[in-house]
């Protein structure tokens, strides 16, 4: 069974570094603001397998630092976290998040209602494109 649920930031920094940083310390998967920013974690049993977190402003929430260990990918846990982070912002009332999305993982933001905006761009040497949802909208229902 798979839980989702808050951590704190010094919970995602190993799984950070290991998907998303492989072979850099485990400081370059700080990020300036994590002590701000609501933080969450996907376990299965007591392996956490899954983590992300939210940056807000006074306009919206941008979500960073995505990662799923590689074999828990393609069993719909990307858009299992995604829906409840999406939940969590609605019932906050926020209006959209947004994030810098690794071309590679388009498909699960697109899945869970993303759309592009803006040119792709390189960072880290690795194709990007910036996706947003709409959270609530005069014609999106709630």
């Amino acid at each position: 069974m798979r839980d989702i649920r808050q951590i704190t930031a010094e919970d995602t920094i190993a799984l950070r570094a290991q998907v998303l940083r492989p072979g850099k310390p485990q400081s370059s998967a700080r990020v300036v603001g994590d002590g701000e920013a609501l933080h969450f974690g996907a376990y299965q049993g007591p392996r956490l397998i899954g983590v992300a977190s939210l940056f807000f402003n006074e306009e919206d929430c941008r979500l960073r630092k995505f990662a799923v260990k590689p074999d828990q990918r393609g069993n719909g846990l990307g858009g299992l976290m995604l829906n409840h982070m999406i939940s969590h912002l609605r019932a906050a009332g926020h209006r959209r998040l947004w994030c810098d999305a690794r071309v590679v993982a388009l498909g699960v933001y697109t899945r869970a209602g993303f759309t592009p905006f803006g040119p792709r761009f390189q960072k880290n040497d690795l194709p990007y494109q910036k996706m947003e949802r709409q959270l609530y909208s005069d014609n999106i229902p709630g």
